[in-house]
């Protein structure tokens, strides 16, 4: 397999999660915003109408992030691995290789994204 696909940029760390508090079982939780709803939802799509079936076999990643403005990579590769389960792989547990990288100044922030198995 190999897969190929650009996508739009994840949102960042602190806007994908938010807290709320439960008064039945007494505990706060986290949740995933709306803006990260609709980003999975958005790549999702894309993903599919590229993608028919999740390989299950191990894979190596390739991850090449461009963004206009100095930005984190850490927080924004979970969504991002996350968004492939069930769509290009079946968990990402399959993941034994990840290569990441950043270019900054770009005109069009987007992730270019690279799956091989191996």
């Amino acid at each position: 397999m190999n897969f190929k696909i650009t996508l739009p940029l994840p949102p960042p760390t602190n806007r994908i999660y938010r807290s709320g508090y439960s008064k039945i079982k007494g505990r706060s939780f986290l949740y995933k915003s709306d803006e990260a709803k609709a980003w999975m939802d958005e790549v999702g799509y894309l993903i599919k109408a590229k993608c028919h079936k999740p390989t299950k076999e191990p894979v190596g990643v390739i991850v090449y992030w461009f963004f206009k403005i100095e930005a984190d990579i850490d927080g924004r590769l979970k969504p991002l691995l996350d968004v492939l389960q069930g769509l290009v792989i079946e968990n990402d547990s399959q993941i034994i290789e990840l290569h990441v990288y950043k270019k900054i100044g770009e005109l069009r922030p987007e992730v270019n994204i690279e799956i091989l198995t191996i």
